[in-house]
């Protein structure tokens, strides 16, 4: 999993690279202008800035909160797929959004759901059945205040979607 010899310089490399990756691959996320501040094997903080999230009441539109939740399940999966040198798709299947409270400022969404334990159990799903879920949360704060939750379910293939 994370290289135990894994140095400063090496992580902010694989931070650089997995934030290129998904604005290439997702482009809609480059509109958002996220950053990923935070990555381990079970943790990830992205964060947005207010603008150019912003809705007409001057809080943070409920599909940037949205979006941000989705790719704070999905980057750590797919974190971790690399790591694990595992090859398959990843796509998330449902997702489930609840909304607090406005976001007020620039906000983030923080993901620490992956422990060892489910990690390995959906990698061993993985390895054995050449599929896999797995239901993560994530949580979407907003001046320090918890703003929204995010629950994903996301699914491993061996096989690609399309050929």
């Amino acid at each position: 999993m994370f290289k135990e010899n894994s140095t400063p310089e090496s992580l902010k490399k694989k931070i650089k690279l997995l934030e290129e990756y998904i604005k290439h691959n997702i482009p809609l996320t480059n509109f958002i202008n996220f950053n990923i501040t935070e990555l381990t094997p079970d943790s990830i903080r992205i964060t947005a800035p207010l603008k150019p999230n912003d809705n007409h009441y001057g809080t943070v539109f409920g599909g940037s909160l949205a979006i941000l939740g989705i790719l704070a399940g999905w980057g750590l999966l797919h974190f971790n797929m690399i790591e694990d040198s595992i090859k398959g798709t990843l796509v998330i299947q449902e997702g489930k959004m609840k909304f607090l409270r406005p976001a007020l400022t620039n906000f983030e969404a923080v993901n620490r759901a992956l422990t060892p334990k489910i990690w390995n159990d959906f990698k061993l799903d993985f390895i054995e059945k050449g599929k896999a879920k797995i239901k993560i949360k994530s949580q979407l704060y907003s001046a320090g205040k918890l703003v929204a939750i995010h629950e994903g379910l996301y699914v491993a293939i061996s096989k690609p979607i399309k050929q």
